[in-house]
């Protein structure tokens, strides 16, 4: 069920299902709401699951001057999501640059959350070669603007590790018509993901000081190897002197690993 949740220049669309404590699911990227419909239903007969279209992204509007986005603004969305949902700290998953919005709203309330799982958050500027990044980074943003979103995508896919090949047309035309119309909005987010909110998202600077007495489990991909979105979680698990949690799957495990992810987060937000 969809529903609206106004909050300072935007309005956010939201889903729920399921009844019992807040299991809040954040989205990276280009994506929304629907990309957690997987797990989803594997957490309906214990929590209410929360997931949302994040300021800007498919049914989220902006009701402003589309601008550049930060992490503690999107972060601030998802504590008055959590506000308008429940009185109880809520567990919260976040992918990708979702997890730096889970890694931002833990250490800015905490008291707002029981457990936060951040999966390869880009979390860059804990890296040596941060600088290095940054400038690949970068050249996918002036790709953007000299060739578009496929030219860009493909650019930033092999500086991030993240390569997946295109599905033929047949194939999407097979695809279940919900899965088909998560993916036109996707496509497109694509240009105010790379307008507005790569680079900005990829300058944030954990508190690190914060996150040392926060509830936090760092989540790796089993299959991502050492492709840059894995490495801030290993650097920021070891500055935290605590061990990373892999998880089945790779960058998007929820999605590739469906069954076998939702088994291992169900185990973690049970220990």
């Amino acid at each position: 069920m969809g529903n609206t949740l106004k909050v300072p220049g935007a309005g956010l669309h939201y889903e729920t299902s399921g009844s019992g404590p807040v299991l809040l699911f954040i989205g990276g990227g280009n994506s929304d709401a629907a990309i957690f419909d997987r797990v989803a239903g594997r957490f309906e007969d214990r929590y209410t699951v929360v997931r949302y279209d994040r300021r800007g992204n498919s049914r989220s509007r902006l009701h402003e001057a589309v601008g550049p986005q930060s992490v503690e603004e999107h972060a601030d969305d998802a504590r008055r999501l959590l506000e308008h949902l429940t009185d109880e700290p809520a567990d919260v998953f976040g992918s990708s640059s979702g997890a730096l919005i889970a890694l931002d709203l833990v250490a800015k309330h905490p008291e707002k959350v029981r457990l936060a799982v951040p999966h390869e958050p880009p979390a860059f500027t804990l890296l040596p070669d941060y600088a290095e990044l940054r400038v690949k980074l970068q050249a996918s943003l002036d790709e953007f603007h000299r060739a578009g979103t496929e030219a860009a995508m493909q650019m930033f896919g092999k500086s991030m590790g993240l390569e997946n090949p295109e599905p033929a047309p047949e194939q999407v035309v097979a695809l279940p018509p919900a899965v088909r119309a998560m993916m036109m909005r996707m496509n497109n987010n694509m240009p105010f993901f790379f307008e507005y909110e790569l680079m900005p998202f990829v300058a944030y600077q954990p508190d690190l000081k914060a996150l040392e007495k926060a509830p936090l489990v760092l989540g790796i991909g089993a299959d991502s190897g050492d492709a840059p979105p894995t490495r801030p979680n290993r650097v920021l698990a070891e500055k935290l002197e605590i061990e990373p949690t892999v998880f089945p799957g790779g960058h998007v495990g929820y999605v590739t690993h469906a069954a076998a992810f939702a088994e291992k987060l169900d185990e973690v937000l049970s220990a």
